[in-house]
């Protein structure tokens, strides 16, 4: 087959009467034909041998506009799909695509080349050639990414073709974001309306959906043993934390934060309260943002705990780390957390070193976008618990502290807004107890 190229004149071109694939109506051509006419045609047209066109009719019409020679690709011959995919790249390439059309074409091209030349295998197979996602990137100039996700989009606006209404392709995909977190939720719910086994029943009840500042008014003094406070750190995390794109299921559209000295009026209460609950000599665990050591710790000191002046260190692990502003800032890859006491209460695990290594929970594993892992917090209740202490969480968010409780043979309780974490916590909760996590009933 030949690729020769040759430069002819536009009406040495013929557009063959009653060839239905090639678009007669082309648009707005001027950006295309300033761009021909400035930096020359880039993409040629592809012809036969009659010079006839086969494809590239917007690019025709853009060189006849700027009174150029027209580029030209010599195809001796074209079969359906390799003609119906120069269509396609030709189409794809206009400007007043919508992006269900470029979702749409995208695809279309994607499963053209793959039947071409077949499907790209990984491992060793990949050797023997192949179409994958990656060459339809390079084929449309454009990145992996943007094609996997038009590509996801194509096949989700097959199963749910309303998210076509939307006003952009980034509307359309927080659309099929909480579309898929509807149908997760109402699948836990058919799967968990009726549980017999006790833990799941306990669990139900110790995750209270309440505002944690007015639940910690209602519970009795001195009646916990441990507490785990996390409480929001002071930040927007809608500004300085970057989600995945549609991902509904670590979105900060549901957090509640606490800014400016609203922060620090709510520790205050949520230090007092605490301290009132814990039972004398007993250990808490208090979360919190970097830049506020002076304030919190003060306001802890304030209520009546005595504080190890040297904060404890969670290191997230390799990877991991963390910075809006790479240019300035180093990227974090730790938390701290001040371990508190009323009392002289004894260490568990005395002696422990005051640095938890522990991956921290990907993206995509995430129901709460500041969730801990279940590991981490595990060690907590290790270090600071007996068996059969009664555990507190001001704030439950994804119920790992609670998990860790039940796996450590103790009880606990605590508070959330979110009721949709409450449901996704009950199905990590049954899928514990399913897997043996919690001895018996």
């Amino acid at each position: 087959m030949s690729h020769e190229l040759i430069t002819l004149h536009p009406s040495e071109i013929k557009v063959k009467e009653g060839l239905t694939r090639i678009r007669t109506e082309y648009g707005d051509i001027d950006d295309l034909a300033e761009s021909i006419k400035a930096h020359g045609q880039i993409q040629p047209i592809v012809i036969n041998r009659s010079y006839e066109l086969l494809a590239g009719g917007r690019r025709l019409a853009a060189c006849i506009k700027a009174n150029v020679s027209v580029l030209c690709l010599f195809r001796d011959t074209i079969d359906a799909l390799e003609f119906r995919v120069i269509e396609l790249e030709e189409n794809l390439k206009r400007k007043e695509l919508t992006f269900v059309e470029n979702a749409f074409l995208t695809r279309e091209i994607d499963r053209l080349k793959k039947a071409i030349f077949g499907k790209k295998q990984s491992g060793r197979a990949a050797r023997s050639g192949g179409w994958g996602n990656d060459d339809t990137a390079k084929l449309l100039n454009k990145s992996t990414g943007s094609i996997s996700n038009a590509l996801n989009l194509a096949d989700a606006l097959d199963v749910f073709p309303q998210l076509a209404e939307a006003k952009n392709e980034n509307d359309a995909r927080k659309m099929l974001a909480k579309i898929e977190e509807g149908l997760i939720l109402e699948e836990m719910k058919k799967r968990h309306i009726e549980r017999p086994n006790g833990n799941w029943i306990a669990a139900q009840n110790h995750y209270i959906v309440q505002d944690a500042l007015t639940g910690l008014a209602e519970v009795a003094s001195g009646t916990a043993d441990f507490a785990e406070v996390d409480t929001p750190y002071g930040v927007d995390l809608n500004k300085n934390k970057k989600t995945k794109a549609g991902d509904g299921l670590t979105t900060t559209e549901k957090y509640i934060e606490w800014e400016g000295e609203t922060f620090f009026e709510n520790m205050q209460l949520v230090a007092s309260e605490t301290y009132r609950i814990l039972k004398p000599d007993s250990w808490a665990v208090v979360w919190y943002g970097q830049e506020h050591y002076s304030r919190v710790r003060g306001i802890l000191e304030s209520v009546g705990f005595i504080l190890d002046k040297i904060p404890a260190v969670w290191y997230k692990g390799k990877g991991m780390a963390q910075t809006n502003q790479p240019e300035l800032y180093l990227a974090r890859s730790y938390e701290v957390f001040f371990i508190c006491r009323k009392g002289t209460p004894p260490l568990r695990q005395r002696g422990r070193v005051n640095v938890f290594d522990y991956q921290s929970v990907h993206a995509s594993a995430r129901i709460h976008p500041t969730e801990k892992p279940l590991e981490l917090l595990d060690e907590l209740i290790v270090t600071f618990c007996y068996p059969k202490s009664r555990v507190l969480v001001p704030f439950l968010g994804s119920g790992n502290t609670l998990r860790a409780v039940y796996k450590n043979e103790c009880s606990g309780f605590g508070f959330d807004l979110n009721e949709d974490l409450k449901i996704k916590f009950l199905a990590r909760v049954a899928d514990d107890i399913k897997a043996g996590l919690y001895g018996k009933e």
